[in-house]
């Protein structure tokens, strides 16, 4: 039809001239044709046949030479336009670099992909995008997703079992109620999307597949615990956005270096931040769950939790330890534990309660620092040198320091708070606060924390309310 107007830019360039080629082939005037018989006969000659003319031929293969370029540029070949606000974003396809920025037009394949979105000064967006036949497109905004989480700070130890804050800049948490690819409107209708639980949101869409979302504030958001950048644990659900959150960090939470804090809201991937690096380092256990969280008692039997105690018993005068199964690199911390005596029927008056610090885990080969008391009030601080706990080694350890002192509370259940503050190769040891002995020793370099006693030869128990680690700055 010669009347119908072709939008230019409606199409791929090159395709119009290959068009207009055919469209004039097919508009040429035809000339007339005079039919002729089949067959004449001159004489005795032969019928010779005469050759046919089919001008409709012509039209059938110029409109299948149309169709198929056609099917070529408006079917066959599909795109996805890749927008963002602001532009000039560098774009990825599948985790691969397209080594385009945005706005740009990608061929990728029919199906499910995931498009990433990257701009200096601005947070990475990354989006999973299901690409249909024919022109796709998808506008990102970049805006979202950079405000700043302030708390837990760099390098701060957090202790577990202790309460930790966290604290996000909430203002500026504006982010899309739904996703522009999850939006399916037909053509030239509008349409309103229910919002996600947290967000308020009306979706208009433009014609076609694609929407324009508008950024609001959100209401709530999810915490999440990541090490090395993998989730550890979930923190928290549904946080309201006040940018502010106290979180007890859980017994069960293993120690260790690397953590932040991932702020996210599950209606608005866009919208989710990392804050600093810290450290879970240290802990506050008191036991109150009856259990305890990474003790290594050297023997099951003599070792337990009831009543929100950490008890030891035996029988035997040889020493008892349980070990906190973490490693410290730092040379800088203090080790508190509030003890007592609950039983003591033997004659080992010698026989301490204790803090020690060693240098390994093992029970038949520990070296380091015991700091405890006797039941009769004496301190005593020993150097033990490759003990063993399991067999009593012939001789005693070396005595560094034991002298009486009237700040123990003597005698059985009566509780005593000591302390033992390390700072590189400087030892204080501090009993109910007040410090009964300091040193400085650099043969050993102790990394784990152990508590423990010695028996009286008979029935001896002892309790320890808590053991608080804190690794200094």
């Amino acid at each position: 039809n010669p009347a119908i107007n072709v939008q230019e830019g409606n199409y791929k360039p090159g395709f119009l001239e290959a068009f207009q080629a055919v469209k004039s082939d097919l508009l040429k005037a035809e000339k007339p044709v005079v039919e002729k018989p089949a067959l004449e006969k001159t004489g005795s000659e032969k019928a010779q046949v005469k050759k046919r003319h089919f001008p409709w031929l012509g039209v059938i293969l110029g409109l299948a030479v149309a169709g198929g370029l056609i099917y070529y540029f408006l079917i066959m070949k599909t795109t996805l336009q890749v927008e963002t606000t602001p532009s000039g974003a560098k774009v990825y396809l599948d985790g691969s670099d397209t080594a385009k920025v945005t706005p740009c037009q990608l061929e990728p394949s029919i199906g499910s992909h995931v498009i990433k979105v990257s701009l200096e000064g601005y947070a990475d967006v990354e989006r999973e995008f299901v690409v249909k036949n024919g022109k796709n497109s998808l506008t990102i905004p970049l805006d979202l997703g950079t405000y700043e989480v302030s708390a837990p700070a760099t390098n701060t130890n957090v202790q577990r079992e202790a309460p930790c804050l966290i604290s996000w800049e909430s203002s500026a948490m504006a982010a899309t109620a739904v996703s522009p690819s999850s939006v399916q409107p037909h053509r030239g209708t509008a349409a309103t999307v229910q919002p996600h639980k947290g967000t308020d949101a009306t979706v208009q869409p433009h014609k076609g597949t694609d929407a324009t979302v508008q950024p609001l504030a959100v209401t709530s958001i999810d915490l999440e615990l990541y090490q090395n950048e993998s989730k550890v644990a979930d923190i928290a659900k549904g946080v309201v956005n006040s940018g502010t959150y106290t979180w007890n960090v859980p017994a069960t939470t293993a120690e260790g270096y690397n953590f932040k804090v991932h702020i996210t809201c599950p209606a608005a991937s866009e919208s989710h931040a990392f804050g600093q690096s810290f450290n879970l380092l240290g802990f506050k256990e008191d036991f109150t769950d009856n259990v305890a969280d990474f003790w290594l008692p050297d023997s099951t039997t003599t070792w337990s939790t009831a009543g929100g105690y950490y008890s030891g018993s035996n029988t035997t005068d040889r020493a008892n330890a349980s070990i906190y199964d973490f490693f410290y690199l730092a040379t800088s911390y203090t080790v508190e534990s509030r003890m007592r005596w609950s039983e003591f029927n033997g004659s080992n008056s010698n026989a301490p309660i204790f803090i020690m610090l060693g240098t390994s885990k093992s029970f038949t080969s520990n070296s380091g620092f015991v700091l405890g008391y006797t039941k009769d009030g004496t301190v005593s601080v020993y150097q033990l040198d490759n003990f063993n706990f399991i067999i009593p080694p012939s001789g005693p350890p070396t005595t560094m320091y034991s002298a009486s002192s009237t700040v123990v509370n003597t005698g059985i259940n009566n509780w005593n708070t000591i302390k033992v503050v390390r700072v590189g190769s400087n030892y204080a040891f501090y009993i109910n606060d007040t410090m009964v002995y300091a040193f400085v020793n650099t043969i050993y370099n102790p990394y784990y924390v152990l508590v423990g006693f010695v028996g009286s030869g008979m029935k001896t128990t002892c309790d320890f309310d808590y053991v608080y680690m804190t690794v200094n700055p």
